[in-house]
C-alpha cells in the first residue's frame, strides 16, 4: 500500500496524443502508448508485454520494445530499475 500511496503523490494527469492508431490490436493499449508519449515517459510498465509487441514494427521501434524515448517493461524489470536508480526505494519496494 505504501508503494501505491507514493505513486499517487507523484501522479500527473496527461492527455493522450491524437492521430491515427499506433497499436492496432487493442485500442486501450494504443491509448496507453499515446498517453506515455504525450508526457515523454521513460517506461510503460505492464503485466502483458505481448500486447505492446507491435512497437517493434513502428518506424523507429525496436525489438526490445523501445519507441520514441520510452521502453515497455514488465513489473519485475521496472522494480529492478527503480531499486538500482533510487537509493531509498528498498524501503518501500521489497521483493516477496
Amino acid at each position: 500500500m505504501r508503494a501505491c500511496d507514493a505513486l499517487a503523490r507523484h501522479a500527473t494527469v496527461v492527455t493522450p496524443l491524437r492521430g491515427r492508431p499506433l497499436l492496432t490490436r487493442d485500442p486501450g493499449d494504443d491509448m496507453v502508448l499515446k498517453t506515455a508519449l504525450a508526457d515523454k515517459v521513460d517506461f510503460i510498465v505492464t503485466d502483458n508485454i505481448r500486447h505492446f509487441k507491435e512497437i517493434a514494427n513502428l518506424p523507429g521501434g525496436t525489438a526490445d520494445l523501445r519507441y520514441r524515448g520510452l521502453q515497455v517493461v514488465g513489473l519485475s524489470q521496472a522494480l529492478d530499475v527503480i531499486r538500482a536508480t533510487h537509493p531509498n526505494a528498498g524501503i518501500v519496494l521489497r521483493r516477496r
